[in-house]
């Protein structure tokens, strides 16, 4: 083990932070490299003294999953399934009865009903990595449809809103992993 006074600036800073934290424990300090000590990283790894860990497994595990997937989950685990987003105010009524029949079939959804141009809603809805985007306009509202988008395949043209409905339950049902 080295001295302190041997050790680098970097390392010693490191070493003064877990000191403060935890005086008693000189052997811990010199069991995991100074990048990890003292660090978040090395408490959610569970390094701190007595093997605790700041997070539980529950939340590990979640981590793990976030980390899998890229925040990019399957459609049955994503927090919001689809995105509702009218062009224009005229098709906000008909948007928001679109989103009650989603929420009424189970499948969580968002009404994005802010005064943006469209491509910058659907921009943000894939960076937000939603798995479908529902675009309504007036054509739409008047067929009673839906215009698909999905986050990897792109657009899916437009389709009656019965049976999206139809084809994205399957999907969560059978929780498939690729869309």
């Amino acid at each position: 083990m080295l001295f302190r006074s041997e050790r680098p600036a970097g390392e010693r800073r490191v070493i003064a932070k877990v000191t403060r934290l935890w005086p008693t424990l000189p052997d811990f300090r010199s069991a995991w490299p100074a990048s990890v000590r003292g660090t978040v990283l090395g408490s959610l790894l569970g390094i701190l003294p007595g093997g605790g860990a700041l997070l539980g497994s529950f939340e590990r595990f979640i981590g793990i999953l976030i980390e899998h997937y890229g925040g990019a989950f399957p459609l049955w685990l994503a927090p919001v399934q689809t995105v509702v987003m009218p062009i224009t105010d005229r098709q906000l009524e008909y948007a928001q009865k679109v989103q009650a029949q989603l929420e009424a079939a189970g499948i969580r959804s968002h009404l994005d009903d802010r005064k943006e141009k469209v491509n910058l809603k659907i921009r943000d809805a894939q960076l937000q990595k939603v798995p479908y985007m529902l675009v309504v306009g007036d054509r739409e509202a008047e067929a009673g449809a839906v215009a698909v988008r999905h986050r990897k395949q792109g657009d899916q043209g437009a389709k009656p809103l019965d049976q999206f409905i139809a084809e994205i339950t399957q999907l969560i049902e059978t929780k498939s992993v690729t869309e």
